[in-house]
């Protein structure tokens, strides 16, 4: 499956506000509300899994970080996929 094509998959099922703050359009799920989900998707597709799991958590750096218009300019398109962002670490 092409990335193009898993993001909206993703999207479309919902997978992408799990954890997001309802006052954002998501589903703010606890931890433990969202933990099985997660597992449901890596018996799927292990690269699901990830995708997942780094756009559910990228939202509280900019939640915590971000000023008021960067929170209104990207949380909004969070919850339905149109807003993507990337994680990058080094050693």
């Amino acid at each position: 499956m092409a990335a193009p094509e898993l993001w909206a998959r993703l999207a479309d099922h919902s997978l992408l506000r799990l954890t997001l703050p309802v006052e954002h359009g998501g589903w703010g799920l606890s931890l433990e509300e969202y933990l099985p989900i997660l597992e449901l998707v890596a018996q799927s597709h292990g690269s699901a899994r990830m995708v997942v799991h780094v756009h559910n958590g990228l939202w509280r750096l900019l939640d915590r970080y971000g000023s008021a218009p960067q929170k209104a300019r990207y949380l909004s398109g969070w919850a339905s996929g149109d807003t993507r962002m990337a994680f990058a670490l080094t050693e």
